[in-house]
Order: C-alpha cells, then structure tokens, then sequence
C-alpha cells in the first residue's frame, strides 16, 4: 500500500484466529513497511506516456468503517512537532517506545492526500505536465479534484484527491453494494479520457485489521487499532446500561479511580458484569465478512445494540462493549490480543501503574463450581454481593485472562513480536482515532 494512513502508530496489533473468530495465519516475520517502501496493493502493468488507471486501496474495496475512524487522524510528524506524543498512562507491559522519528516526508512519487485509498497513477506524459484529476459524485462521495504538475516524462505518479466523503452515508451501509467511481483526467488542456471503476463497499460492521502483500510476506501493514473504533463510549445505549448496573445494588456509586482502590474499581466493573448478565448474552463465534482475499484480513464486529438485541457476542464483541461502557465511567481500558483471540484489560488506578484482566467470552457461561476469589475485589465486596449468581464467574473470568496476560508478559514487551499486542484506547483517541458513531436504523415503510 502506498498510503500513509496503514501504516504504523505504535497502537497497533496483529489478528487473531481461535475462539474469538476464525482467520488465516499470517508469517510471524512480517514486518510494518517504512512510507517509502509502500506499496499499491494492486500490481499494474508499466505504462506509456500520457496512460493512466484508476484504483482504490485495498482490492478496489471501500471499508466504511476505516474511513470514519480515521477521518479525524493526526498527521505524521514534522519537524515543528514533538518526535513523540505521550500517551495517558504507560501500560506495565507496554513495548519500549520507538526511537525519535526522522521528519516524515512523502515519497516523491505520491501527490495529493497522504492518507487516501482512491486515486490514479499516471505516466507523466512530458516533463513538467500539468494535470487535472476529477472524481465525479456518487452516492458516497462529493466531487473532488486534484491539480499538479508532473515533472518527469515516463515516470509513473500516483495522484490521490482529498475526498469530500458522505460520512451519514457511509455510517448506514449495512449490507455489501457496489458504487461506481468515475474519473477523469486533463494534461496540459488536453483530455486523456474518463475511466469506470467499480469498488465492493462493505456493510459498517466489517473491520479490516491487517493486509499480507500476496508477492512479498515482509509487506505487511498492521492496522489492528481499527478495534478501537468499535469502542464507543457515547453510544445511547450505555446510560441504560449504567442505570441497570446501578440497580445491581453492588455498589453505591460510581466513582472510577477518586477511592484509589483498586478494589473498588473491579467492584464497579462487576455492577456492569451483572447488568449484561440480565440480557443473557451467550458467546458467539460468527465473525464471517464480505472479503473474500487471501491478503486482506477484516472481521465482522457487533455494535453494541447488535450485542444487546441478538443476545450474542464473541471475545470482540464483549471487549469492546464492555470498555465503551467504562470509559463512559471514567474507567480507562485496553484491548489484549494474542493469537486467535482477544480479552479486556483494566487500569486499576488513575496513573495506569496496576491493571487486571478479564476474559469476556465467560459472559454467559455458568459460574463455576469454584474460583480463586480476587482479594481486593472480595475485600472491597459486601457480603451480600459475594453471594451473587454471578460472582464467582466475575472472579474466575478475572482469574483467567491475568493469569494468560501474565503467561505471555514478556511477549507483550517485545518491541519486535506482532502476534502479543496492546491496545491502548486512549492512546488511539489520542492519535485521532475516533469511535463508529450509532446510527439509528431506518425504518422500513
């Protein structure tokens, strides 16, 4: 891929494939391209003088849900900026952080915006040539132009156009459709012709996370922190769920970190516990998608009214609701991956210095005949909330996914292991990755 939207942010993790979804392996030595070795995901035949193509990356394939999480995106970093940005809370087994980085500047083969996934590459067809790139509306898209000249005949320029998308448009495809994209170009006044592109639009649920380079396993661009664009913690659901924690009678208020207990911060983690047990949720492994590609990997990921309404969820789909509803707490998250699935980590204390673990897929499961009790939750438990039906499922859940983060503790800190990662959901709102905001469904007449 040449853009540099796929490329790294430090938040990013590789895929999964167990009991949380079913997806291709990948080689464990591929590595995240720098921007100057990007490549098209489509190979195209050289071309002459005045010649050019359309694409779209990845695959002539649009993914409504890259584009809204990413609409607010930082830019790279120049040379006015800081080399990093510090994150909220440093995670205890987050990777060492990168080296300063050198000021990013874009390959010279590359005008337009740096971050799009539509464009045309074009032979220059004279030194100096000035051209004109027009995108025509559709039913996702404004008109959109880009004018720059070209300085070297025969050399071959990838030209992308700042795009006006219809974001209220691309937030309600729930459902696979084609759109049509036409282009048209200009070189000095005179028309090079118009071109036809017909892209497969996925449905808002489909999460891309990772694209293997067919022809060289070392390319490839990991964009994992797409997960936390399904953790809304403004969704209209949430105040409800709130309300029926409270009614859980676990505990008399929520407080987030102001106690400096982390005792208390698991207690207010299992009063939502027990409020998503009443909607009986029951683990769920569907998680196929619309990609059909060997090198593009995505994920069909539930929204939260999805989760609630269908009473389904796989180890994703309850990560991430659960954290939507404690950042709306004031309770900060992160998502753990490993291969072939995905738990929820929990800071216990305002500066991010202890966490915890929970396995969400034990949602729905029948508590267990026994459990090791976790001593700061049961110290800070009343009596009568260690004799809650779901009590020991809350302990055994917390039990088993800090006992897997620690089985692998070393792996998480390994600036070079893809496959044992972290997402921080501060971090990514930090970069600019914003949550899938809720659309209300449309009625049918």
């Amino acid at each position: 891929m040449k853009t540099g939207l796929l490329l790294a942010l430090g938040l990013c993790i590789l895929p999964l494939a167990g009991r949380a979804w079913t997806a291709q392996s990948k080689s464990t030595k591929a590595t995240t391209p720098a921007a100057s070795d990007a490549k098209k995901t489509v190979a195209t035949p050289a071309l002459n003088p005045g010649e050019w193509v359309p694409f779209v990356d990845p695959e002539d394939q649009i993914f409504p849900s890259l584009l809204l999480a990413s609409a607010t995106l930082k830019p790279p970093l120049r040379d006015s900026e800081p080399a990093e940005r510090p994150d909220a809370k440093t995670h205890p087994a987050a990777k060492p952080p990168p080296a300063p980085a050198a000021p990013t500047m874009p390959p010279p083969d590359l005008i337009g915006d740096q971050n799009g996934l539509i464009g045309v590459t074009i032979a220059s067809p004279a030194d100096g040539a000035h051209v004109r790139v027009e995108l025509r509306e559709n039913a996702l898209m404004q008109a959109s132009v880009l004018e720059a000249d070209l300085p070297e005949k025969g050399k071959e320029y990838h030209l992308l156009p700042r795009i006006d998308y219809k974001f209220d448009a691309l937030n309600r495809v729930r459902q696979s459709i084609p759109v049509n994209l036409s282009f048209a170009v200009q070189a000095d006044g005179k028309n090079l012709g118009q071109r036809l592109l017909t892209a497969r639009v996925h449905p808002i649920n489909d999460c891309p996370y990772a694209y293997q380079n067919p022809d060289d396993e070392r390319d490839y661009v990991d964009i994992s922190w797409m997960f936390a664009a399904y953790v809304n913690e403004d969704h209209p659901a949430i105040p409800t769920l709130l309300k029926e924690a409270q009614e859980m009678k676990v505990i008399d208020g929520f407080d987030a970190y102001q106690s400096h207990d982390p005792g208390r911060v698991l207690l207010q983690v299992f009063a939502v516990w027990e409020a998503l047990r009443q909607h009986r949720i029951k683990y769920s492994d569907i998680g196929t998608t619309t990609t059909e590609s060997e090198s593009l990997y995505t994920l069909h990921v539930r929204f939260i009214e999805e989760s609630l309404a269908e009473s389904h969820a796989n180890c994703v789909d309850a990560s991430v609701m659960i954290a939507s509803v404690l950042r709306r707490m004031g309770i900060d998250t992160f998502l753990v991956l490993e291969p072939g699935h995905m738990f929820l980590g929990i800071y216990l204390d305002n500066a991010g210095k202890q966490s915890a673990c929970l396995e969400t897929t034990m949602l729905g499961d029948d508590d267990p005949a026994k459990c090791v009790e976790n001593r700061a939750l049961a110290k800070a438990a009343s009596r009568e909330t260690r004799q809650l039906k779901g009590w020991k499922g809350f302990n055994e859940a917390l039990d088993s996914a800090t006992k897997e983060f620690k089985k692998h503790h070393s792996r998480f800190e390994r600036a070079n292991d893809p496959e044992y990662e972290i997402v921080d959901i501060t971090s990514a709102r930090r970069e600019g990755i914003a949550p899938i905001g809720f659309v209300q469904p449309e009625r049918s007449n």
